[in-house]
C-alpha cells in the first residue's frame, strides 16, 4: 500500500515524501506497485518506488531503506508532519504508532487482505486506524500483541490469501479522504474504519479512552521524543 499511497499523497500537494522500508522488490510486488517491474526485483522497495514515482509526480520523494527503528528512519518520522503506516507485520505496525506518539505526529494505520477458507475467502476487507494526538491513540485501541508474538516465532498467519491490489487502493483512499478531513475540518475523523468486503459495509468502530494507556494516559510516552528515546 506505500507506493500508492505515496503517489495520491504527492497528487493531493505533499511536498515532499519519505519513503521508509527496508525490503526488497520480489516478483509478487511485480504489477502491485506503482512502477514497478521485473527490473527492480532484488532492488530496495522504497528506492525503486521513488525512482518510478519521481518522474511523475511533483513531490519530492526521498527514499529511506532501512528498518524504521533505525536511527535515519527515526530522524524521517521526527521531521515529518504525519505519518502513513502501511505494513504486513503487527510488529512493525506498533513501532511506527509508538514513534509517531512520541513526535506527536497523526499517523493513519492502514492494513489490508484476505483470509481463506475450504469454500473461498473467510475474511476480506481493510482497516483503518486514524491515530490524531491528543484525540485517538494506538494504546487506546491496542495492537495485537499475540500476532506479534506469532510473527517472533516466525508463524505465518494461517490461510492468509496475501494483499490484494483494489483493497489496498481503498484503504489509500480513505486514509487520504481522513487526512484532508484533519487538514481542512470539513468532517469528523473517525479513530477506526473496518470494511467488509464480503459483506460490502463500512463500519466507523467506536474507540474509548483508556486513562491508564501506557501512550497517552498522565505518565504515557506521547510527546516524550528524544528524551524517551535517547534520555535526558
Amino acid at each position: 500500500m506505500g507506493s500508492p499511497a505515496t503517489r495520491e499523497l504527492s497528487r493531493v500537494g505533499a511536498g515532499s515524501i519519505a519513503l521508509i522500508d527496508d525490503d526488497l522488490v520480489d516478483m509478487s510486488n511485480v504489477g502491485r506497485m506503482e512502477g514497478v517491474g521485473t527490473r527492480d526485483v532484488g532492488r530496495s522497495k522504497a528506492e525503486a518506488v521513488a525512482v518510478a514515482l519521481s518522474d511523475q509526480e511533483r513531490a519530492s520523494i526521498l527514499p529511506v531503506p532501512a528498518n524504521v527503528q533505525a536511527p535515519i528512519a527515526v530522524e524521517a518520522i521526527r521531521r515529518c508532519d504525519m505519518v502513513i503506516s502501511a505494513v504486513d507485520r503487527e510488529a512493525a505496525r506498533k513501532d511506527i504508532g509508538l514513534l509517531a506518539a512520541l513526535y506527536h505526529k497523526p499517523v493513519f494505520e492502514l492494513t489490508a487482505g484476505a483470509i481463506g477458507a475450504s469454500t473461498g475467502l473467510a475474511r476480506a476487507g481493510f482497516e483503518l486506524r486514524s491515530l490524531i494526538p491528543g484525540v485517538s491513540c494506538g494504546g487506546c485501541i491496542g495492537w495485537d500483541e499475540e500476532q506479534i508474538q506469532r510473527e517472533e516465532r516466525g508463524e505465518a498467519e494461517a490461510d492468509r490469501v496475501g494483499s490484494l491490489r483494489h483493497l489496498n487502493l481503498l484503504a489509500v483512499a480513505h486514509a487520504i479522504d481522513n487526512l484532508l478531513a484533519l487538514l481542512s475540518g470539513y468532517k469528523p475523523v473517525p479513530a477506526r474504519l473496518v470494511y467488509d468486503a464480503l459483506q460490502h459495509r463500512l463500519i466507523a468502530v467506536p474507540v474509548s479512552r483508556r486513562p491508564g494507556c501506557p501512550v497517552c494516559g498522565p505518565d504515557g510516552l506521547a510527546g516524550l521524543g528524544d528524551l524517551a528515546i535517547f534520555g535526558g
